[in-house]
């Protein structure tokens, strides 16, 4: 038996484009993902070898001739025989000279091109709209010329040529993900194939009849490795899609290869019938003039048509077979018999023969070409349109029996198959997503488990934790049609497994879903093109909105405490308080730990800084759990802050001692770069105390704003607007002796700095019974007498509140944290007095006092510390 010669496939784009990586990348492939591949690649060339040494190894040379051939063995898995392969590599610069001058088709790179099973076209994915334009319209004009010289050669349509996306892994940006960075890469193979659509509509010219050799063409995206991004599975060596894209190729340039041979034989069977159909005309010529003279021999007409039925199948998908373009010329030939004025001589039946064949391929050419017009199912991205193609495809069924077995009739069937193989698909993955979306939604909302105590916590985090596995793969016997989420009920109702997918061999985690290809669908089409669909996209929006909820509300349990730490990975880092209590409580310890924050939780700023929304049911244990670590995380750069203010100056001799704004404009210019409050190898993000305080002031505080940022913007301004409708008094469960006098005003006191004048009142009269909040706490409302009256306050004025009390003693709000800004003590606890002597002052404990709006008065910022000058 000859040896078959190997398949040709070309490499061609302009200079850069990454065509030699590309192939190098095809050794590595065959190494690492023989699964993707379908096989392996056997007996490579040494001249392959070491392009594949040089691509990982320090990046490929540039072609040194014009065409260098590659060659391999492919052996595919399950099959007997190996494939020989030749990939030819070309200069860019060649491939440059050979699209823009059409006078060059006799180069040794455009022989190669003519000679190909398959040729794969490399385009920089970086590369910018403009340089996509120059390459497109070069390459349409050169498909053009190739078409047309492959029509007047009579050669069979249909040569693959892919179109391909390389460098990818450049694509990928900062801080993104996986999944990200697949969405990037489906986003730009959609604008690149939408580019690619605007140059290919033009070139079917509506007075142009097609060329005879049509080209197909595939668009895919590489990338010579993965890149490295938070979250990678994958080895940043392995090769994305290029063991898909020379598997696809492979198989692609196999099938043109057998076409084309077909073709040939047919063309010889067909030769060889009609110079036996001459001779046999010129025997019987020969006979009829020896013969009768009474039996006059069949006019020319007769003998066009006879010979014209004697070469066409008896079989009705044989007859039928061929392009539209084809079958019209016979159609044509058909025509022209009929139009003759001796047709009427013919014989009643070739006449009845050549009016059925007129109408058959009247009725067969319509509806081969409407079919070949029709869109390709997997080229769809939206459910409606995939639908509407359904719809049509219904309507394109055989018209007449028989036409089954047709190329329309098997193209049909295709077709159709394909277009239901692909909604089954898309509705089984949205259904997954849907449900897994409800799974996840209702472990977020903890509404199973119950209150908040430790032990719901943990076997709450035992479930999320399950959830969240990275693999969750279905066993082969489930039927992926009849395939449901596989939940066991567990302890409180939970799920004691995890969500089942509906793929066989699948596998799906929280940002990438791995499989090879829909079934059914041919091309090959991966699963990951599925994401592309909008009911797909949407569904999996949400589900990746529950999941990264239930895994932000995990990492914030852990990192609080309240879920129990293992003793072995201990990730209860915001709860440094117990977790380290006898640790001194230093700068470089505040480094130290939040360094291990960001190591334990690469996804800190998400999880514990942007003010994430919780479950109504663990909202309060979280927020009330943050809001105690955070203010005692606040007592050691409060004191830093104070041993700023004491060493700076006054700057006024006479009062050396005193708190003045000349102090405390250099604390503000401390605050512009704290050094004890960061980290210095992290000079462009808050880190240190400060990261560390930012993520417990957010997760207690959604809308919390940096407590250095607070405090600098605040010394910054030189006076403060006061204005009130209402002040509310609250007493706590320790206050429950303190009654205000019935009918007596809350009074604020307030005089400018130096003033010798009496100060200004402003009166706060009760309105209504005493009432009581949700925390089960009293509250007394004070309504102003003058809601339009404002105050304008300047650093170091006088102010502050006092009630007189049923027993005759008094609240006094008058203990600011720095006399500057003495407004603050109404945002402290006040004092009871007993007449004004200093030893009759009584510290309380629950009583605070709330302005409406909240606004009414400037919040003391968090960092502010306890001025203490002595």
């Amino acid at each position: 038996m000859p040896v078959p010669e190997p398949l040709r496939l070309v490499l061609f784009g302009p200079p850069g484009a990454g065509k030699s990586s590309l192939l190098g990348a095809l050794v590595q492939a065959g190494a690492a993902q023989p699964q993707l591949l379908n096989g392996r690649i056997a007996e490579p060339s040494p001249e392959l070898q070491e392009l594949h040494r040089q691509v990982y190894a320090q990046g490929p040379p540039p072609a040194a001739q014009e065409i260098v051939p590659f060659t391999f063995r492919f052996e595919p898995e399950r099959k007997e025989h190996a494939t020989a392969a030749v990939v030819f590599d070309c200069d860019g610069r060649a491939a440059h000279a050979l699209v823009h001058d059409p006078q060059t088709p006799d180069s040794p790179l455009a022989r190669e091109i003519s000679q190909a099973d398959a040729v794969v076209l490399a385009v920089d994915a970086s590369a910018a709209p403009e340089e996509l334009d120059a390459v497109f319209g070069a390459f349409d004009g050169f498909l053009r010329r190739m078409e047309h010289r492959r029509g007047d050669r009579t050669e069979v349509g249909g040569l693959p040529i892919f179109l391909v996306l390389t460098k990818c892994d450049r694509l990928a940006r900062a801080g993104e993900t996986t999944a990200d960075w697949l969405e990037h890469l489906e986003e730009r193979k959609r604008e690149v194939a939408a580019r690619f659509k605007e140059f290919m509509a033009a070139r079917d010219r509506p007075n142009e009849p097609p060329a005879f050799g049509r080209i197909h063409l595939h668009l895919w995206a590489t990338a010579i490795r993965r890149p490295t991004l938070p979250g990678a599975a994958a080895d940043s060596t392995d090769p994305y899609g290029v063991a898909e894209l020379f598997r696809q190729s492979l198989r692609q340039a196999a099938a043109y290869r057998a076409q084309r041979e077909r073709s040939a034989r047919r063309l010889v069977q067909m030769t060889t019938v009609g110079v036996g159909a001459v001779v046999l005309l010129l025997g019987t010529a020969a006979s009829l003039v020896l013969a009768d003279v009474l039996h006059p021999p069949p006019g020319a007409l007769e003998i066009q048509a006879q010979a014209l039925r004697r070469s066409e199948p008896e079989q009705l998908a044989e007859r039928l077979r061929g392009s539209p373009e084809r079958l019209a010329a016979q159609r044509e030939e058909w025509r022209d018999i009929r139009s003759d004025p001796a047709f009427s001589a013919l014989p009643s039946d070739l006449r009845s023969y050549a009016e059925g064949r007129l109408s058959e391929l009247d009725a067969y050419i319509p509806w081969l070409e409407r079919l070949e017009e029709e869109p390709l199912p997997r080229d769809t991205l939206a459910v409606e349109d995939l639908q509407a193609i359904r719809k049509e495809l219904a309507g394109l069924a055989p018209p007449l029996a028989g036409w089954e077995a047709t190329d329309a009739g098997r193209l049909w069937r295709d077709l159709t198959d394909q277009a239901a193989a692909l909604g089954r698909a898309v509705e089984d993955l949205q259904r997954w997503y849907d449900q897994a979306y409800d799974v996840g939604d209702a472990l977020w909302s903890f509404s199973r488990f119950g209150a908040a105590d430790g032990a719901k916590w943990n076997r709450w985090a035992d479930q999320a934790r399950l959830l969240l596995d990275p693999v969750r793969v279905e066993p082969s016997a489930v039927n992926p049609r009849d395939a449901a989420l596989l939940w066991a009920d567990g302890a409180d109702g939970a799920a004691a497994a995890g969500p089942v997918s509906p793929w066989a061999n699948a596998a799906l985690g929280p940002g990438v879903l791995r499989r090879l290809f829909v079934p059914g669908v041919d091309p090959p089409m991966a699963q990951n093109d599925l994401q592309a669909f909008d009911a797909v996209a949407a569904a999996r929006g949400r589900w990746e909105a529950a999941y990264g909820g239930v895994r932000r509300l995990l990492e914030a349990g852990m990192a609080l405490g309240l879920v129990t730490p293992d003793p072995k990975d201990r990730r209860d880092l915001l709860a440094f308080p117990s977790r380290d209590p006898k640790k001194e409580q230093t700068p470089a310890y505040f480094r130290l730990l939040f360094r291990r924050v960001q190591e334990a939780f690469p996804d800190y700023e998400t999880a514990f800084m942007r003010g994430e929304t919780l479950p109504t049911a663990v909202s309060g244990d979280v927020r009330r759990t943050a809001k105690d670590i955070y203010d005692e995380v606040l007592e050691p750069a409060r004191a830093e802050a104070l041993q700023q203010l004491q060493q700076a100056p006054s700057g006024d001799p006479a009062r050396p001692n005193a708190e003045t704004p000349a102090r405390w404009r250099l604390v503000r210019d401390w605050l512009k770069a704290p050094k004890e409050l960061e980290d210095p190898e992290q000079p462009t993000k808050p880190a240190g105390w400060r990261g560390l305080a930012l993520c417990l002031a957010r997760l207690a505080d959604p809308n919390a704003p940096d407590p250095v940022t607070e405090l600098a913007d605040f010394l910054a301004k030189d006076s403060f607007t006061i204005q009130m409708s209402s002040l509310t008094l609250v007493l706590g469960k320790d206050s429950a002796a303190i009654e205000p006098a019935h009918g007596k005003p809350l009074q604020l006191y307030f005089a400018p700095k130096d003033s010798a004048d009496a100060p200004t009142v402003l009166s706060f009269p009760p309105s209504g019974a005493a009432g009581v909040n949700g925390m089960g706490e009293l509250e007394y409302r004070f309504e102003a007498a003058e809601p339009d009256r404002k105050l304008v306050y300047s650093p170091g004025d006088f102010m502050y509140a006092e009630l007189p009390l049923s027993d005759g003693r008094t609240l006094r709000w008058d203990q600011p944290r720095s006399r500057l800004y003495q407004f603050g003590a109404l945002q402290e606890s006040p004092v009871l007095l007993k007449g004004d002597r200093p030893g009759q002052r009584t510290e309380t404990k629950g009583v605070k006092l709330h302005a409406n709006p909240e606004t009414g008065v400037p919040k003391i910022p968090d960092l502010m510390p306890q001025v203490d000058l002595k």
